[in-house]
């Protein structure tokens, strides 16, 4: 019988034909949990673009940006004098009171100025805006395709240990009767070490990956039960519609707001003050 086929492909064999045991390992990052189901990646982007903290910095960002707009919008403040003078007349001395008010009335189109280059700044914040969305779904698409690959690199691992516990309980078997060699047994076990070990690299990987993510979709890693979606990316667009985009970039298009709020500002600190009419009452 021994003579029919050699050590390696008795092993081959082995591993191929047996059916494998329930074996259970430390890495299983697709457990069943009774209350989650399996995050896909848009569920993903749309619990981290949902969190209230997200939410509250982008409204208060731009609360920022529309109160310098209020401000810009506004006139200035009036001055009020209140005067009391002593006239000396024929009558003889009496006290004359008045009131100023002073108002700052811009004719040299400064303040129209001031209020392009606040609107511009507030199309900067809503571009600035819409950069940080893109990169945090490119930053939870990249722990998500990551963890996903994880995943399923651990559960093959989990697979090939099942076929090889079942294979070396075979193997202990036949060398208990005769019929194999004791180096297959070890083999078979050098091989079982190895897997786990790479396995458990895997696992801690995972960890990793998916504590970081729950910490983007705020989630706790032990919510998330396990990840569902195809590991192989679509087909890149091309590469006229990529350069045609381009000028629509978010952050391109912040950087020419800022730029043409800076222009208004400069234009505005150059031109000479308004005069200053006084109103008598």
């Amino acid at each position: 019988m021994r003579g029919d086929y050699s050590p390696r492909t008795r092993w081959a064999r082995l591993l191929c034909a047996w059916p494998a045991f329930v074996v259970f390992i430390a890495f299983n990052p697709a457990a069943p949990a009774a209350d989650l189901r399996a995050l896909t990646e848009r569920q993903a982007i749309e619990l981290a673009l949902a969190r209230p903290l997200y939410r509250e910095l982008e409204a208060a960002r731009l609360a920022i940006a529309g109160s310098a707009v209020t401000e810009a919008n506004q006139l200035p403040n009036p001055v009020v004098a209140w005067e009391r003078d002593r006239v000396s007349g024929a009558a003889g001395r009496s006290t004359e009171s008045s009131a100023k008010i002073f108002q700052t009335v811009d004719f040299s189109g400064r303040r129209a100025l001031r209020r392009e280059a606040a609107g511009m700044r507030m199309d900067a914040a809503h571009f600035d805006l819409e950069e940080r969305r893109l990169n945090t779904v490119t930053e939870v698409r990249r722990l998500f395709g990551e963890a996903l690959y994880r995943q399923e690199a651990g559960n093959a691992y989990a697979r090939w240990l099942q076929r090889i516990e079942a294979a070396t309980k075979i193997v202990r078997n036949l060398v208990t009767a005769g019929e194999a060699a004791g180096y297959d047994r070890r083999r078979l076990e050098r091989e079982a070490q190895t897997a786990k070990a790479r396995a458990a690299g895997i696992a801690a990987d995972y960890a990793r990956l998916r504590e970081a993510m729950a910490g983007l979709i705020g989630k706790s890693g032990g919510e998330i039960a396990a990840l569902t979606g195809e590991l192989l990316p679509a087909n890149a667009p091309a590469l006229e519609a990529v350069q045609s985009n381009l000028r629509q970039r978010p952050d391109l298009a912040s950087l020419d707001a800022q730029a043409n709020a800076y222009d208004r500002e400069r234009t505005a600190a150059e031109c000479p003050a308004g005069p200053v009419s006084t109103l008598r009452v």
